[in-house]
C-alpha cells in the first residue's frame, strides 16, 4: 500500500516480516541477499504497520512507478541464529504526489 511518498507496509501476520525493498528496474542490477538478524534487519512487528519514504527504496529516483516489496519471516536454528523461511514477493505501485 503506498502513501503520497511513502510505502505503507501491514503486517497481519502473528510474527515479525522482515523486508526488501528495491525500485523495479534496478532490480536485475542489485545482488542482496536476506538480513537473517533479527535486530539489524528492517522489519514490521507482528500486527504492526510501517512507511517507507520512497528514498530509502534501493535504486529509487523521483518519478520511479514501481517497487518489488520482497518479505519474509526468521526461523530461529537450533545450533543458534536464524534461517529464512521463504521469500514473497508484491510488485507495488508507487504514487507521486500530486
Amino acid at each position: 500500500m503506498t502513501q503520497a511518498s511513502a510505502l505503507r507496509i501491514l503486517n497481519s501476520s502473528d510474527a515479525p516480516i522482515y523486508y526488501f525493498i528495491v525500485e523495479r528496474q534496478s532490480a536485475a542490477l542489485v545482488d542482496w541477499a536476506p538480513c537473517t538478524k533479527p535486530s539489524t534487519c528492517p522489519s514490521v512487528a507482528a500486527h504492526g504497520d510501517a512507511e517507507v519514504p520512497f528514498s530509502r527504496i534501493v535504486g529509487y529516483e523521483p518519478g520511479e512507478r514501481e517497487a518489488i516489496f520482497y518479505w519474509w519471516h526468521l526461523l530461529p536454528v537450533p545450533a543458534g541464529g536464524f534461517q529464512v523461511d521463504s521469500i514473497r514477493t508484491r510488485v507495488v505501485q508507487l504514487r507521486q504526489p500530486l
